[in-house]
């Protein structure tokens, strides 16, 4: 941080703005949250996040909204510029005045960053919405249309984007953060929906959607799509009303994951007691009718499997239940459906009355914890994601990333080959460079060595 007020802020480095929040992100990752949120903290790092953005702050919504329009717009024409002086400084290190700095802005200022990330995802949002509006799947040999390649593409891009990021910041510091988490399990469920899905395509010649795996790739894809839309909501940190909300909603959640526990194992203790009230019922009414003679099939009773006990007790939580399915048709077992009935109440009040109130509870509890200290949680919560940003090395969304670190991949091949091939040539002439090279590394050294014993004589 500029402690002395003569570092990269003050002085109107923007290349070098990184260096101005060394302490910040050390406070951050080190849960200081009062640190973080204090009043100097938050003004450094707005005035690091809106650099060159003067009142941007105080425009209405609509105006911002229609900025970001405008930017993606600009970003998906401008990238054609963009990716071929992003190469050229990479391998050359030039391009570094101060009319391509303007531009590359666009895409390496962390609020510009910000802008083109989510606007691109919100993209890919608008793909996985256009694709559940396809039904006929019969036009291509895949079953897939072009909405869905898109998408893949989307996905692929993210994919990359996230190695990258986990690569540069190490694993440990990467999963620490539930967005990333969040993202990594997105692209892995996106993925293996694909693959199963072409797999199956290619080991029955043809979309059949009868086969189970067809299914399966489907659900993977809907589970997918609920997730990348939850998952939008971590943009909404950056307000000041919505960030705490999604703050609340994210700390209830875990809550709902420590409850869960205690609920799977009333859930199944129920369910394992009811299906063997019933179960007995029906062995023993199978058992009767094959002494007596019976040969008339009656339906088995809905209590009497796990399948439909448990499907049972969880519609029951919502207080849909069925008086006639606790009966037993047969007068002689009516002690069978008074236990029963008896099950499902003790289960009713288990789960219902205490453990759901339990979960309230323990959710409002949370909730008000989050309001009491909401302008500290959020203003931490927020300053985590920016400096995300501001540290991020995927100055392009996906899936323009792939286009640039496809023409990178490519080149940096073909010089290796080229390199391989010139070595070769060398070989072919013969070996006057390596003699040389050998020649100066023997002067190098007798020179280093003749120094150093000239001075251990002197010492």
């Amino acid at each position: 941080m500029d402690t002395d007020g003569n570092g990269c802020l003050m002085a109107k480095k923007p290349k070098n703005f990184n260096q101005s929040l060394i302490l910040l992100k050390f406070a951050a990752d080190k849960n200081r949250k009062m640190f973080v949120a204090s009043p100097k903290c938050q003004w450094i790092l707005n005035e690091i996040i809106y650099y060159e953005w003067p009142g941007w702050r105080d425009k209405s919504r609509l105006t911002k909204l229609a900025w970001f329009f405008f930017q993606l717009l600009l970003v998906a024409v401008s990238s054609v510029f963009y990716i071929p002086i992003r190469l050229v400084r990479k391998f050359y290190r030039c391009c570094n005045n101060e009319k391509i700095w303007e531009f590359r802005e666009l895409y390496e200022h962390p609020y510009s960053k910000f802008i083109n990330h989510t606007m691109w995802y919100l993209v890919f949002l608008s793909m996985i919405f256009l694709t559940s509006f396809d039904d006929k799947f019969e036009t291509s040999p895949t079953g897939l249309i072009w909405c869905d390649y898109v998408v893949l593409s989307f996905v692929l891009g993210l994919l990359l984007q996230e190695f990258l990021e986990a690569r540069r910041q190490g694993i440990y510091i990467y999963i620490s953060k539930w967005w990333n988490v969040v993202d990594t399990l997105i692209i892995l469920t996106f993925l293996a929906s694909f693959a199963v899905w072409l797999l199956s395509c290619l080991y029955f010649r043809k979309w059949k959607p009868e086969e189970a795996a067809f299914v399966l790739a489907d659900v993977l894809y809907a589970s997918a799509s609920v997730m990348a839309y939850f998952h939008l909501t971590h943009i909404f940190q950056v307000d000041s009303i919505l960030g705490p909300l999604q703050l609340s909603l994210y700390k209830m959640l875990k809550d709902v994951q420590r409850f869960l526990f205690i609920f799977l194992v009333l859930y199944f203790s129920f369910t394992n007691g009811v299906v063997k009230v019933y179960s007995y019922y029906e062995s023993s009414k199978t058992e009767l009718q094959r002494k007596w003679n019976h040969t008339e099939n009656e339906e088995s009773h809905p209590y009497a499997d796990h399948k439909s006990a448990f499907i049972a007790l969880f519609w029951l939580l919502l207080g849909l239940v069925e008086e006639d399915k606790i009966e037993v048709k047969d007068p002689v077992f009516a002690l069978t459906a008074t236990f029963g009935r008896l099950f499902l109440m003790a289960y009713v009040i288990c789960t219902v009355i205490v453990a759901v109130n339990m979960l309230i509870a323990m959710m409002n509890n949370s909730f008000e914890r989050i309001m009491k200290n909401s302008e500290i949680e959020w203003k931490y919560s927020r300053s985590r994601m920016w400096l995300e940003w501001i540290d991020k090395g995927n100055t392009m969304p996906a899936p323009i990333n792939m286009v640039y670190y496809t023409l990178y991949g490519s080149i940096l091949f073909a010089d290796k080959v080229s390199g391989k091939f010139r070595e070769k040539c060398c070989c072919r002439r013969g070996n006057g460079v390596r003699k040389r090279r050998k020649t100066m590394k023997e002067l190098v050294m007798k020179y280093l060595r003749g120094r150093y014993f000239e001075k251990c004589e002197e010492d």
